[in-house]
């Protein structure tokens, strides 16, 4: 397979993942793979369309499937065109990564400050970046460090009734928990 036919197919397969139902069972009636669909749910579609995509009979072809993958583009340049596209609010899914992401996880326990077998709050904070850097949303950040916090302690309550807390409130209420100062403080 050509590097340009390679980055078709990336480009197709991206795009798949941001169509609603009815535009991947329209996708899927132009390359004439639209049965037995009806009644599926988007992820299975999506999982039929893609599996034809990488099928050996696509493979087989003379163009090595390029034919296909560019019927499917331009499918979805035409309902990317339609003005109706933007305002839907059909189910869609998620970008590619978003939908294999798995759910984000603090390693380790928060206790009471000073207990040694416990987290940091150096390690928490570490832990809150990495799941920054790696995609995760507040929401889910907030989550993780919640469930990580030791259950009975008055941090875990406090969490647990503050769904709506930012990211910079949960730093400081994590530095106010681990009775970190300032880092002006400590120089």
């Amino acid at each position: 397979m050509t590097m340009d036919l390679q980055a078709l197919e990336r480009e197709v397969k991206d795009c798949l993942y941001k169509l609603t139902l009815p535009q991947l069972k329209e996708v899927a009636g132009e390359i004439k793979q639209d049965a037995g669909i009806a009644n599926k749910p988007i992820r299975a579609v999506l999982k039929h369309i893609l599996r034809y995509l990488e099928s050996e009979e696509v493979e087989a072809l003379e163009d090595g499937g390029k034919s296909i993958l560019l019927v499917v583009k331009a499918k979805i340049q035409e309902f990317m065109a339609s003005p109706t596209s933007s305002t839907e609010t059909t189910q869609s899914l998620p970008s590619s990564l978003e939908m294999f992401k798995r759910e984000l996880k603090i390693k380790g326990q928060i206790g009471s400050p000073g207990q040694t077998d416990k987290l940091s709050y150096l390690s928490v904070m570490r832990q809150i970046e990495d799941g920054l850097t790696r995609g995760y949303n507040r929401s889910a950040i907030l989550n993780s460090v919640t469930m990580a916090v030791t259950s009975g302690t008055p941090l875990r309550g406090y969490l647990e009734s503050r769904p709506e807390m930012s990211l910079v409130q949960l730093r400081q209420v994590l530095r106010s928990h681990f009775k970190e100062g300032d880092g002006l403080d400590s120089y």
